[in-house]
């Protein structure tokens, strides 16, 4: 947002814009640098210790990598604090704000069709069938392909609370080109298409704007029951009717990830927790709303949550 109002101020005005909406941001890196500098200095030592030692086990996660990475390629950055504590911003900003994003609608989905669905308990049943019945609670890409339930539920999910309004951005690379329609687009144009639209469309799915979590999983199953091929309607499958990670070769590949997160994050929820919404919502999950062309979940919801007294897993 603060870009969003650099950006939309004057050009002459925006290094005076720019550092007025940024002024707190500095406060708070200086917070964080705090934070993370006994973490980083732990780091470090691991580090002195698999040279040392080569039985050493290390830490197996991001910041991990990017220390290894930091001290063989960029002994400049390893080096300094300030350098580091903004990286670990920025990779954590682009790993976890739409994922938390989406956690949070999904969750809000679940609850809010539990009443007409059963979905909860359909979910719990999947996971315990699936990632706790062999006694091996680890999750593999094995187990979680066959988790059709969370995945439809998911699928649905980014299909009506995608995080963007638009989805395929371009830009026009050569001179003279024109639409099947006849528009000419400068070179140098940006173009992009609307999501909803595409994903919300009638003529493609049938009630298109109501939540149904199995939506996906049904197609999947009559297709199975009929021994015809599996309809190409997963959550990291693509298409021009679904657009939430673009389309094509240049289609997010983070999407792979998001999927085990999502499915991880739910499953542990739901699997830990009795979640429901209080009294006064009447079962309804409370509405989005739209800032600028950013969908966003709604501020302020209340959950009731309890931890139950017998769970499965870790």
């Amino acid at each position: 947002m603060n870009a969003g109002a650099s950006g939309a101020s004057p050009r002459v005005l925006r290094p005076v814009v720019g550092r007025a909406v940024n002024f707190t941001i500095h406060g708070k890196i200086n917070r964080l640098r705090k934070m993370f500098e006994p973490l980083w200095k732990e780091r470090l030592e691991t580090l002195k210790y698999a040279r040392d030692d080569p039985d050493h086990i290390e830490p197996q996660d991001h910041l991990q990598m990017m220390a290894r990475y930091a001290k063989d390629h960029r002994q400049e950055e390893f080096n300094d604090l300030d350098m580091m504590t903004r990286r670990l911003i920025a990779a954590n900003f682009g790993s976890m704000h739409q994922t938390s994003i989406q956690a949070t609608n999904m969750l809000l989905n679940i609850l809010g069709s539990d009443t007409e669905f059963n979905t909860i308990t359909i979910l719990r049943d999947e996971v315990d069938r699936i990632l706790y019945a062999d006694g091996d609670n680890n999750w593999t890409k094995a187990k979680v392909s066959k988790m059709l339930k969370a995945d439809s539920v998911a699928r649905e999910t980014l299909r009506l609370n995608s995080f963007g309004g638009r989805a395929v951005f371009r830009k026009v690379l050569v001179d003279g080109f024109k639409t099947p329609d006849g528009y000419h687009l400068p070179k140098g144009t940006l173009i992009s298409f609307l999501g909803q639209p595409a994903q919300t469309d009638g003529e493609v799915l049938e009630d298109p704007l109501k939540y149904d979590p199995f939506r996906f999983s049904r197609m999947r199953e009559d297709a199975a029951a009929k021994d015809e091929k599996a309809p190409p309607v997963t959550f990291v499958t693509t298409s021009p009717e679904y657009l939430p990670f673009g389309h094509g070769k240049h289609a997010c590949p983070g999407r792979f990830l998001i999927d085990f997160e999502l499915k991880m994050i739910i499953a542990y929820v739901l699997g830990h927790y009795d979640v429901e919404f209080p009294p006064e919502y009447n079962g309804k999950r409370p509405e989005n709303y739209w800032l600028t062309e950013a969908l966003f979940p709604p501020n302020g919801v209340k959950l009731r949550i309890r931890r139950k007294t017998e769970t499965k897993g870790q």
